[in-house]
């Protein structure tokens, strides 16, 4: 049909020079060929539309059976059942979904990379002795989550809230927390070294024989001196003055950066 309208000039004067029969002359046929070509075009279009429809659809139902799976499997502990629950993460991930609401999520002992998740609902995720790189866990509530025993590199869980978490024995070597929610959280024997904590809420957290050397922990509210102190480290850590002067009455021990020394406060009087 492309070809007879290309050509139709050439076509029209062989085939229809002068010849008519009742209705079909040539100006007949030239209207034949343009109903055709809309007919063809609405074709398209109504197919264009009806493919897209189904592959959103497909998309839809894709999204929706693998959050069924985390919801029935997300208690279970069983290697295989966690192997699921890690591809059903992912395929998530890979569909651009970072919102995943799921509570009591358990993925224990095993290594995860690049999991996204952003303004998730994860109450109780327990990611307990994991190996866990290049995390997003940002804006999230992740209340009562357990991760002792793991072991977190380059990762990020800025402004989420870890009420009452538990982390306990874990390795956190520059992990970002700023505006994190901390409030009861754990840190017990935990290596923060490096971390950054700036303006998150430190109250009644926990850093019994943790390491929080080069730590910053600047702008941070319901700061607990005390239990600060309590911390096995606190070599260099960045902090407002007055928390640094509060920590050195109760840490004399502590080392301090250049700035620090410099505003003459490595050696503070006792007294004061």
């Amino acid at each position: 049909m492309v070809g007879i309208t290309g050509f139709w000039p050439n076509v029209s004067e062989i085939i229809f020079p002068n010849a008519s029969w009742g209705l079909y002359n040539r100006e007949f046929w030239e209207n034949v060929l343009v109903e055709a070509h809309g007919l063809l075009f609405e074709i398209f279009v109504i197919g264009f539309i009806v493919l897209w429809l189904d592959s959103r659809r497909q998309k839809v139902e894709h999204i929706e059976r693998n959050m069924e799976h985390l919801w029935d499997l997300n208690t279970l502990q069983e290697k295989e059942v966690i192997k699921k629950k890690i591809g059903s993460v992912k395929r998530l991930n890979d569909a651009n979904i970072h919102k995943i609401d799921v509570t009591d999520l358990l993925l224990e002992d095993v290594t995860l990379k690049s999991f996204v998740f952003k303004e998730s609902k994860l109450f109780g995720l327990k990611l307990k002795s994991c190996n866990i790189f290049d995390l997003e866990l940002i804006n999230s509530k992740v209340n009562s989550g357990e991760f002792s025993e793991s072991s977190f590199k380059r990762c990020n869980l800025s402004g989420s809230l870890f009420k009452n978490a538990n982390f306990s024995n874990t390795e956190m070597t520059g992990i970002d927390l700023r505006k994190a929610d901390l409030f009861r959280a754990k840190f017990n024997s935990a290596n923060l070294e490096a971390a950054d904590l700036r303006q998150a809420n430190l109250k009644k957290a926990v850093f019994q024989d943790a390491s929080l050397r080069n730590a910053n922990i600047k702008m941070c509210a319901n700061v607990d001196l005390e239990s600060l102190a309590k911390a096995n480290d606190l070599d260099y850590i960045k902090a407002d003055d007055e928390i640094i002067s509060g920590l050195l009455r109760l840490r004399p021990d502590m080392k301090l950066n250049v700035r620090a020394i410099s505003a003459g406060e490595s050696n503070p009087d006792p007294s004061r």
